[in-house]
């Protein structure tokens, strides 16, 4: 695994910047190899009692992650039947990982689509005055 080794500069960057403006909480966000490289020097480090390290994963890296939850839970369920009819195999497989961004968004917004024709189909067979 890819380990860089540019966060413990960088964080001694910000710890001297907090301490500048006397910040009580350092806030820094980066991407996913950076991320846990990060947490585990925080989580090693001791720092003065007043101020608090607070590492977040970056909001791409997180849609991503989330995007992996979501194949993981729904695995089982037909989802990659239903998207093997769109995509090719492996690239279902990467879509359901978390990767391929911008198929995956669309993947799961055409079969969002999808589920609400069904949804509304029924409702209309079923109560007439729906429609």
């Amino acid at each position: 695994m890819y380990k860089p080794n540019a966060v413990a500069g960088n964080q001694e960057e910000q710890k001297l910047n907090a301490l500048k403006v006397a910040a009580d909480i350092i806030r820094s966000t980066m991407d996913q190899p950076l991320y846990i490289k990060s947490r585990d020097i925080v989580a090693a480090t001791n720092l003065s009692d007043t101020t608090q390290v607070v590492v977040r994963l970056g909001g791409f890296h997180t849609i991503l992650s989330f995007l992996g939850c979501i194949g993981y839970i729904m695995a089982g369920s037909g989802i990659k039947e239903a998207l093997n009819t769109i995509y090719a195999e492996k690239t279902v497989d990467t879509i359901l990982s978390g990767h391929a961004y911008a198929r995956a968004v669309r993947a799961h917004t055409l079969l969002e689509v999808a589920l609400y024709t069904l949804i509304f189909k029924q409702l209309e067979e079923e109560e007439p005055e729906f429609k």
